[in-house]
């Protein structure tokens, strides 16, 4: 089935055709937090240029009384401009402090909701990022489970290709932050064979075929083929959402000091840092750069159900008698209270999820919650707090 993990990316064709208009101005195509010019300052940047337009018409019209205004009020509007140019021209020269590492670079082109997993081997990463897609080890695409070995390298898992949000138009971003030219083919060819797309009048469909600059064929979900689709028609592209399995912070191949910058953590909607055990001191440096720069984290203490079970066979084995189902409760909600109560006192960490990565447990401890919370911070992180699709 599908994941509830971002419900408002699994939404009916219907529904999504109505909202894609709206979803298309107030959805983000990169995060927030994300290096170089955001949305919100090129917007500010072509208003302050319009307004300087306009100055320069109020002047060249003003009647000799109202010169010297009219001069006065252009000014203004240069010194904005000039201002949001700074802004910008600081944001660019932070790209290039932080550039997108080119195994990110595919997914943030395309504004791929992307969420970062890092923790050391054997902590339950592979579970959790299948728990979170509802998939099983056996599914086709699903983590590998039960391998001990270190991540070596980063490594990609996708949400069901159903699962998408739309995304708004991307020229404008593309044009100010990677440079490219005004050529209307070279803010095509992000549209790609095997993209879902939103057909004006028709719904989702699947690009099938690439026919020239501006023209695409699509098979519809009924499975109706549209063979020459222009651009004008695609309302918007549905954004994948992956999750990137990270090598562990702090290691000899990845000390902690560069750790930042080598997989562009910046570039990420969401980072859940993941335990069995207690966090490192790495991991705890890492969360304070994850604060300096906004950007949302998560700490996971997993296992939780094997901590549980520890105490009530601990208690049982006393007793030498099975325990009700009152007192296995009891133990549950204590033994949950102590690891949180363990890394507030010692660690000052005053939010940490507890969860179970196996299916059965879903339901239990801290899992929902966590679901939940990393939903909120991407509507926030794409600025999509305003939509609720239900």
């Amino acid at each position: 089935g599908v994941s509830p993990l971002f419900p408002f990316l699994a939404e009916e064709v219907s529904q999504m055709v109505v909202i894609a208009a709206a979803a298309a101005a107030l959805y983000g195509s990169r995060p927030r937090t994300a290096p170089g010019p955001s949305e919100d300052l090129l917007a500010q940047e072509e208003r302050a240029r319009k307004a300087v337009n306009a100055a320069k018409v109020v002047l060249s019209l003003a009647a000799e009384p109202d010169i010297s205004e009219a001069r006065q009020a252009l000014r203004e509007r240069l010194d904005e401009l000039a201002q949001v140019e700074s802004q910008i021209s600081d944001a660019k020269m932070d790209v290039e402090s932080y550039p997108v590492p080119e195994y990110l670079q595919d997914d943030f082109r395309k504004s791929n909701i992307m969420i970062a997993v890092t923790g050391a081997s054997g902590v339950g990463k592979s579970s959790w990022i299948n728990a979170v897609r509802r998939m099983r080890p056996r599914d086709a695409g699903a983590a590998k489970v039960g391998v001990t070995e270190t991540t070596a390298i980063p490594e990609v898992f996708p949400f069901p290709k159903q699962e998408g949000k739309v995304k708004r138009a991307w020229r404008r971003l593309k044009d100010k932050f990677f440079g490219s030219t005004n050529n209307e083919s070279s803010c095509d060819e992000a549209i790609q064979v095997g993209d879902m797309v939103l057909v004006r009048g028709h719904g989702d469909a699947k690009v099938v075929k690439v026919n020239a600059p501006g023209s695409w064929t699509v098979e519809l979900q009924s499975g109706e083929v549209l063979p020459h689709v222009a651009g004008q028609d695609i309302i918007g592209v549905l954004a994948q959402c992956v999750m990137w399995d990270l090598p562990g912070v702090g290691t000899p191949k990845f000390p902690q000091d560069t750790y930042l910058r080598t997989f562009g953590i910046r570039y990420f909607d969401v980072v859940v840092i993941m335990t069995a055990t207690r966090f490192t001191e790495a991991e705890l440096m890492l969360v304070e750069e994850l604060k300096y720069w906004r950007i949302p984290h998560f700490l996971v203490r997993n296992k939780t159900d094997e901590d549980v079970q520890s105490e009530i066979d601990r208690e049982e084995e006393l007793i030498e008698d099975d325990i009700s189902v009152e007192a296995k409760k009891r133990i549950e909600h204590e033994t949950i209270q102590t690891v949180k109560d363990y890394f507030l006192t010692q660690f000052g960490l005053d939010r940490v999820y507890c969860v179970s990565t196996k299916m059965r447990n879903l339901g239990l401890y801290d899992f929902a919650n966590l679901e939940r919370d990393i939903n909120e911070a991407v509507r926030v992180q794409r600025k999509a707090a305003q939509i609720t699709i239900v």
